[in-house]
This record gives structure tokens, C-alpha cells and sequence, in this order.
């Protein structure tokens, strides 16, 4: 039987690597702010409350909840209604594309979907530090993260679970602004402006929402876009242009600052960095 070739232009999903586990007690004021990184990333809660960001959206997430940050998707996490969470973390990579529906959302899962990802992140983080492990050990949990993942996918419809607290709102208004405007290098006044808040107000609401400052979510934002058109082939000097910088020379001297290295030293070795 012969199949139609373009049926398989994007790459079948598989995870290749698990890239970090871990298994977090965390306190009542726990706060870690956002980040973003070229790998997907899997949180869930074993027991108590977080308030979890991604990008625009602000979740509350309770026990048995389970949530998959996107590569390069902002996130940020918090404890939340004065509990103690337990928290599961396990990020990849992956040569393909997500499942549908894994993405943007919450799954609360099941007990039993709660007792097999528990066992399969116990089986993960047992083995993830372990030097002497065979090779084969490690694929056969990478192989049975990825038919969880694509049965969670296949049969569970995800809830938005957002929240509805006005700093929330107002957040997501001012970040679905950035979001809009991500290629013109507006300034905080500019968005204060379409957005009717003050400058004051907006600095609190990224502080609580997200853990830093609009002016760095901003630099973020359009750090992620740039690396999303230079990764598609989009030369330096028409990146540059489209993300609206004076010269080709400050786009560069921008990205280094915020890579750490040059551009063409990202693109040559596409280091797992946290941006």
C-alpha cells in the first residue's frame, strides 16, 4: 500500500530525550517567575494549589490537575490558597509536533490517569539521575511518556480553569496587547495607553502575575519571536526589519544581550537555554 506523502510532512510525534524530573515540597509562598525555554514542559499538582501563568492566561490549578507548556511558551508558577503543593515536573524534547488538544488548557485527570502518571514520573525520577542506567531503560520511559501523552490527547477534553480575578483580566488585556504589537517595539506608555491603565498598575499587575517587569516581558516576547523567524530561515537584516529595530547591528547587539551569545552561535549550536 503506498501512502500519500503528504500525509507525513510534519514529523510524528515522539519524545527522543526526558530532559529534567522533578519532585518539589514547596511552601505556602512559593514563587518562581517566568521564564521561557525551547523544550515542552509537563507540571502537575500531587496535592494542594498553584496559580500557574502562561503566556496571556492565569490558571488555578488543584490537586490531580496536570498542565503542558509549549516550547517557548512564557510560564510562571506560585503556590496558592495558603497550601503547601507537591509538584511534578518533567520536560523533553521532541523532533515532532505536540498531540491536539495538550496544549492551552488544564486537564483534571482521572484517579486512574492520576495513579498512572504518578507511577510513570515515580519510575522517571527513580532512574533520571542514575549514571549507571542502560540506555534501552531510558527509551522505554521516554516510549511510555509519549502514548500517555497521545491517549491524554485522544480522550480527555481539557477545562480553561482561568481565573477570573480582575488583576488576571487585566493582566491577560495587557499582555494579548504586547501580543498584537510584538513587532513594533511600543513602549509601556504606548501600551498603558491602549489599554487604558496606568504605567503604575501595570508594573503591579506583571509583578504578580508573572514575577518581572512588562518592559522584560515585552524584550521576552519579541526575543521569542525573533528566534521563531531566524529558526524558519529568515535572514538577519529582514528580522531586524520585520521586528521594526533601527539597523541589523542593534537587532544583533538586543539578541546577544538577551541569548548570552550571537545569533549565529544560537543558530549553529541551538543550546537548551533558559531565555
Amino acid at each position: 500500500m503506498i501512502l500519500d506523502s503528504a500525509l507525513h510532512t510534519e514529523p510524528l510525534f515522539n519524545i527522543d530525550v526526558i530532559n529534567t524530573a522533578h519532585n518539589f515540597q514547596w511552601d505556602e509562598c512559593y514563587y518562581y517567575p517566568g521564564e521561557y525555554h525551547d523544550f515542552p514542559e509537563i507540571v502537575y499538582v500531587k496535592d494542594g494549589a498553584v496559580q500557574v501563568t502562561e503566556n496571556e492566561r492565569v490558571y488555578n490549578m488543584n490537586q490531580g490537575d496536570w498542565i503542558l507548556h509549549d516550547a517557548m511558551e512564557f510560564h510562571s508558577i506560585r503556590s496558592a490558597n495558603q497550601t503547601q503543593p507537591r509538584v511534578f515536573i518533567l520536560s523533553f524534547y521532541t523532533p515532532g509536533i505536540l498531540p491536539d488538544n495538550l496544549t492551552n488548557g488544564v486537564f483534571t485527570l482521572s484517579q486512574e490517569d492520576r495513579s498512572t502518571f504518578e507511577d510513570l514520573f515515580y519510575r522517571i525520577y527513580e532512574i533520571f539521575p542514575r549514571q549507571d542506567a542502560p540506555a534501552y531503560s531510558r527509551q522505554l520511559l521516554a516510549l511510555d511518556l509519549s502514548a500517555f501523552l497521545i491517549r491524554l490527547s485522544d480522550n480527555k477534553i481539557k477545562e480553561q480553569k482561568l481565573s477570573n480575578a480582575k488583576n488576571a483580566l487585566d493582566y491577560r488585556r495587557v499582555v494579548e496587547a504586547m501580543q498584537r504589537r510584538v513587532h513594533e517595539n511600543v513602549t509601556l506608555t504606548d501600551l498603558s495607553k491602549e489599554c487604558h491603565v496606568s504605567v503604575s498598575y501595570m508594573k503591579s499587575l506583571f509583578s504578580k502575575n508573572c514575577g518581572i517587569t512588562p518592559k522584560l516581558y515585552y524584550a521576552k516576547l519579541r526575543r521569542a519571536e525573533a528566534l521563531r523567524l531566524l529558526t524558519r530561515g529568515m535572514p538577519i537584516n529582514e528580522v531586524a526589519e520585520r521586528m521594526n529595530f533601527s539597523s541589523p547591528n542593534y537587532f544583533s547587539l538586543f539578541m546577544k544581550k538577551q541569548l548570552g551569545m550571537t545569533i549565529s552561535e544560537y543558530l549553529k549550536n541551538k543550546p537548551a537555554i533558559t531565555l
